[in-house]
């Protein structure tokens, strides 16, 4: 990975701890190895991951990582690397975790090319400007809206 000198809040790495879910802990330890090299904190993270359909059949490698990019109408976006979490029985996968964040867009952009990362676009709720992860619905105008706006239009 390149220099990071452009950005100046700096780096940011999150470390998610998951107790007492034997599975997440799991697969967490499997996706990302932390070590220290000289002076020097070290995160081992695999660019891909094996896939298994629904009756535990190798069916190839995936991409173990993804560029997220969030655009909020405030200015107030994100821009991470996150974990893509592998869902190879129901032959899909879904964003999880950010392990990265960067601060700016380029960086992102710059960052996954180096990688060879896919980039997503995360849907924002027409209303209330959050994220949208997973499942919405769509108002009368085409526009998309989380189950919270959803929830307060019709009641």
């Amino acid at each position: 990975m390149g220099e990071f000198d452009s950005c100046q809040c700096g780096l940011i790495i999150n470390i998610f701890i998951v107790v007492n879910v034997y599975d997440y802990m799991l697969i967490a330890y499997k996706i990302m190895r932390i070590t220290k090299e000289d002076n020097n904190l070290v995160l081992r993270v695999p660019l891909t991951q094996k896939s298994y359909d629904a009756i535990d059949t190798y069916i190839g490698d995936v991409p173990n990582l993804i560029g997220v990019i969030t655009e909020r109408k405030n200015g107030n976006s994100d821009y991470t690397i996150n974990q893509l979490i592998c869902l190879g029985y129901k032959d899909s996968i879904q964003i999880g975790m950010p392990i990265i964040h960067l601060c700016v867009k380029e960086e992102l952009e710059r960052t996954c090319k180096e990688l060879g990362l896919d980039i997503e676009e995360t849907i924002m709720c027409s209303r209330c400007d959050e994220p949208i992860y997973g499942a919405f619905t769509i108002d009368n105008k085409g526009k998309p809206l989380c189950f919270n706006c959803e929830d307060k239009l019709n009641n």
